[in-house]
Order: structure tokens, then C-alpha cells, then sequence
């Protein structure tokens, strides 16, 4: 029983992470109002968790305004 809760305490607090940094660069883009915009990303929890990124880019498409697109960039290969 403890152990499935703090599995669910990582997944939401991951869904939590990601929405809030989506949250910030969604503003970003919305108040720069140039159609495509590049956002480069770095970090280990972007890049080693293994939903993060598309948790964030899947929030970032619900909330930036239709008309502009929004490209993710790791320099990590």
C-alpha cells in the first residue's frame, strides 16, 4: 500500500512539473506572437524521465494560441 502511493505521488508530481513549465513557456510564446519559436530545453528530469517531454509538449499545444508552433530542442542526442 505505501509503495503504490509514492508511485502515485511521482506521476503526479511529474504531470505537476511538467504542466508548470509548459505553463511559463505557453505564456512566453503567446506574448512574443511570432508563428514558429524554437525553446531550448535542458535538464535531466526533461531529459531522463520517460514521459516529461511529452506530458509538456502536449500541455504546451492545449494552452499556446493555435497560430503559432512551438518546437522543443535538446542539444542531447
Amino acid at each position: 500500500m505505501r509503495q503504490s502511493r509514492k508511485l502515485w505521488q511521482f506521476i503526479f508530481n511529474s504531470f505537476r512539473a511538467a504542466h508548470l513549465c509548459a505553463a511559463g513557456i505557453a505564456c512566453l510564446i503567446n506574448r512574443i506572437k511570432k508563428p514558429l519559436v524554437t525553446v531550448g530545453v535542458d535538464g535531466s528530469v526533461y531529459r531522463f524521465h520517460p514521459n516529461f517531454g511529452r506530458i509538456m509538449n502536449a500541455k504546451i499545444s492545449e494552452l499556446v494560441e493555435k497560430q503559432y508552433r512551438v518546437c522543443l530542442f535538446s542539444g542531447y542526442a
